[in-house]
C-alpha cells in the first residue's frame, strides 16, 4: 500500500514518518508543487480539504492529512487555524517564519496572566478505493513561556512548555512520545487502517 502525506512541511513529514515508522511519500515526492488552499473554518475542515485534494489524484493510495495549531484560551482561541501564518498576517515575515510567529504571540500575550494553551492536531485519513475516511485528534496541554527558548523543534515549540520543560529543549524522541501529533497518530495505529 502506498501512503502519501498531504504536506509540503518537511518537519511534519519527518516527524510523522518517525512516529508511524512507515514509508510515507510527501507532496514533493509525488511531484505535487501546488499549494492547497486551506479555506476551512476548523482544523478538521482544513485537513479534509488537503486529504480529498490528493485522494482525487491518487484514489488507490492512503492519504494522510494533518492540520495542527496552537490554541490560547485567553486569546479567544487564537492563533488556532491561523497558527502557521499568525505573525505574517499582522507584521509580515522579517525573518524565520516560526520566530516571527513566536515573537508576535508573546507580544500579543504581554500582560496576560493566564498562560494556558494547547497544541491540537486533526488527522484525516482517506482512501477512495478502500472507502476509508476517518479522523483522529490529539491534544497536548501546556503553558506559554514569557520568552523564546531557542532549541530544536518547529512551530511554537520555543514558547510552549509542558510542566517545566519547553518543547524546544526536549529531544526529538521525547517530544515524539508526548506530542499532540503522537497522540493522534497512536489512535491511527490502533485503528489498524495502516498495514504496519
Amino acid at each position: 500500500m502506498q501512503y502519501i502525506l498531504a504536506s509540503h512541511n518537511q518537519n511534519k513529514v519527518h516527524e510523522i514518518k518517525k512516529i508511524l515508522n512507515v514509508n510515507i511519500l510527501s507532496l514533493e515526492d509525488i511531484g505535487y508543487s501546488q499549494e492547497i488552499i486551506e479555506g476551512g473554518k476548523s482544523f478538521y475542515e482544513n485537513a479534509k480539504i488537503k486529504a480529498d485534494t490528493i485522494a482525487k489524484l491518487y484514489p488507490e493510495s492512503i492519504i494522510i492529512a494533518d492540520d495542527s495549531g496552537l490554541v490560547v484560551p485567553a486569546m479567544s482561541g487564537m492563533p488556532g487555524i491561523y497558527s502557521a501564518r499568525f505573525g505574517k498576517d499582522k507584521i509580515g515575515y522579517n525573518e524565520n517564519k516560526d520566530l516571527t510567529n513566536n515573537k508576535y504571540l508573546l507580544q500579543r500575550m504581554n500582560g496576560i496572566k493566564d498562560r494556558s494553551a494547547y497544541y491540537i492536531t486533526c488527522i484525516v485519513v482517506v482512501c477512495k478505493k478502500s472507502k476509508i475516511d476517518q479522523t483522529f485528534y490529539g491534544q497536548l496541554d501546556g503553558q506559554i513561556t514569557n520568552e523564546i527558548v531557542v532549541g530544536s523543534g518547529f512551530g511554537y515549540d520555543s514558547v510552549f512548555k509542558v510542566k517545566d520543560t519547553v518543547i524546544s529543549q526536549m529531544s526529538q524522541e521525547k517530544k515524539n512520545k508526548i506530542s499532540h501529533r503522537f497522540i493522534a497518530l497512536d489512535k491511527l495505529k490502533e485503528s489498524e487502517i495502516l498495514e504496519l
